[in-house]
């Protein structure tokens, strides 16, 4: 991602945001948040390897046993969601420790429908799903982002153990 210039804000750069830190995310979703955004970055300026941060992140953030699945998982949840939209995606850059602290609306549907399925609240997931998909067929997004939950639900289940019991 480029740097700001002089006369761009982090809040200009993405309208709408709000502090992620109210948003009431769980360490691991805003983890996964991370790495989406350098997926993102990724796509949105593929010279730039996004994807290979967004897969040190991962091995960085999550435990070694399931940090690669993890990765994947997010990367299948992102790839269902942009085959469902049809507008552009605005993200918050990752790599600007002021941008970081921000969540965009797109985004704060995105992590919202994995947040409310691993709650077990999958109506309400289905509502941030239709809107983030902007009314197109979400079915897809909506299991792959179920898979991504369990992922983590087990990831928080393995942080919550003794070292020696895993």
């Amino acid at each position: 991602m480029r740097p700001h210039t002089s006369k761009t804000s982090c809040r200009d750069a993405v309208p709408s945001a709000v502090a992620l830190d109210d948003a009431g995310f769980s360490t691991l979703e805003r983890q996964c948040l991370q790495v989406m955004r350098l997926y993102f970055s990724s796509f949105a300026e593929p010279q730039a390897s996004g994807w290979v941060g967004a897969i040190d992140y991962a091995r960085m953030s999550f435990s070694a046993e399931r940090a690669m699945d993890l990765a994947g998982a997010i990367l299948d949840t992102v790839q269902a969601m942009r085959t469902s939209r049809r507008s552009v995606f605005n993200f918050s850059n990752p790599l600007c420790k002021h941008c970081a602290k921000l969540l965009a609306p797109a985004e704060r549907h995105l992590i919202s429908t994995v947040h409310c399925l691993r709650a077990g609240k999958s109506d309400e997931a289905g509502v941030h799903a239709m809107l983030l998909c902007e009314g197109n067929p979400s079915e897809r997004f909506l299991t792959v982002a179920g898979r991504l939950g369990h992922l983590l639900d087990a990831e928080e289940r393995l942080g919550a153990m003794a070292p020696a019991e895993r």
